[in-house]
């Protein structure tokens, strides 16, 4: 057997990494909350986990009724900064994040934040064409239609008018539809 040069020791190196990331996610989704704080300390040392830390926490909060305020609050900044993000993977993780978070709200009950979450979500999958989480938001703005507020009501269609301006054939004009 061949010992490993410096390019193999380095990917032993980060697949020990990833092992190490993935089962912390897998513990907390299980419920064992107690390996939170130290899975928030191995997010602040490794920036680069962080958004995918942070769907794992909100998704085992979800599953496991737990309250993550502080956390959230903590980690405000950076889910501002998410949105920006340009490369395909990091997007679909942040749009992850965004629907753990409607999902989080709703079991709040803080209908308006979650709608809020729900409608950044929608836009934010029509800008990078996730087709199948569009579907799921959809569905779930209707869900919880009677509880958005008047503006919410309003951002929604003029999203869902904006994905059938973009539509080939259709033209909004001729039914009294305008799309800013």
């Amino acid at each position: 057997m061949t010992p490993l040069d410096q390019s193999g020791h380095e990917e032993v190196e980060r697949f020990r990494f990833l092992a190490k990331a993935n089962l912390f996610t897998i513990e907390l989704l299980s419920g064992r909350r107690e390996l939170l704080p130290e899975y928030v300390q191995f997010l602040h040392d490794n920036d680069e986990e962080l958004l995918p830390g942070l769907v794992g926490i909100t998704e085992a909060a979800n599953l496991n009724n737990w309250n993550i305020d502080d956390l959230l609050n903590d980690f405000a900044d950076d889910i501002k900064i998410f949105e920006g993000y340009e490369d395909r993977a990091n997007r679909v993780y942040y749009l992850k994040l965004v629907n753990q978070l409607a999902i989080y709200h709703l079991k709040k009950k803080q209908y308006s934040v979650a709608l809020n979450y729900v409608l950044d979500s929608l836009q934010f999958s029509a800008s990078v064409e996730a087709d199948a989480d569009f579907r799921t938001l959809v569905a779930l703005f209707e869900t919880y239609r009677d509880l958005a507020t008047p503006s919410q009501r309003e951002q929604y269609q003029t999203i869902l008018l904006r994905g059938l301006h973009n539509e080939k054939g259709i033209n909004l004009g001729n039914y009294g539809l305008g799309v800013s």
